[in-house]
């Protein structure tokens, strides 16, 4: 990473930690997120969007000890399925330990975790010290964004910062799986199939 990523990085967790938004890449598509813990901030990001706020938000994390200080030891399938995909593109429900903030759950009563493997997304998490929230950086029903340019356009005039990128993403969503009924449910099929995912299990 060089010095101009790492000043990104350093002003986005500022940002962070100040209410602010983020637009940064990750290995799928650009994301935009806030402090998970920051309801103001977090329902200006489904504003941005033109989503209801409903509808949950993913906590991008750099470590698999980042997502157990909020779920306790994972159990047994969401580790194997850790230890098979993560860091990657696949997102995780899964029901929390400790209290969280009542916006992040699903319906299923989980919270949805990703370890990212993009290394800027990945230093963002890890810097400021908790996961991200992060949701596709575009308006709700449009293609999603998979460069910086399109990043800036989309959002550049409503956001702290746009980070810059110089890592291809591969541009499809992450899979989403719901784990909180014990076996996996099919949310969203991305990157990764839901048959892969079974075949692991």
């Amino acid at each position: 990473m060089n010095k101009k990523e790492q000043a990104n990085i350093e002003e986005a967790v500022n940002v962070l930690k100040n209410g602010g938004i983020v637009v940064y890449p990750t290995e799928t598509v650009y994301g935009i997120g806030c402090d998970p813990f920051n309801r103001i901030a977090y329902e200006r990001v489904q504003h941005l969007k033109g989503r209801n706020n409903n509808k949950q938000m993913l906590l991008l994390a750099c470590s698999l000890s980042q997502v157990e200080h909020f779920t306790g030891r994972l159990a047994d399938i969401p580790r194997r399925l850790a230890h098979e995909f993560w860091p990657g593109p696949l997102t995780m429900v899964i029901k929390p330990r400790n209290e969280m903030p009542v916006y992040l759950y699903g319906d299923s009563g989980g919270v949805a975790f990703r370890i990212t493997s993009h290394p800027i997304a990945a230093a963002l998490s890890r810097n400021f010290g908790c996961p991200i929230t992060s949701t596709s950086a575009n308006m709700t029903g449009k293609p999603t964004v998979g460069t910086y340019e399109e990043a800036l356009n989309m959002f550049g005039k409503d956001v702290s910062i746009v980070i810059k990128n110089h890592i291809p993403l591969n541009g499809t969503p992450s899979t989403v799986i719901d784990l909180t009924s014990g076996k996996p449910l099919l949310i969203r099929e991305g990157n990764i199939s839901f048959q892969h995912i079974l075949g692991v299990l």
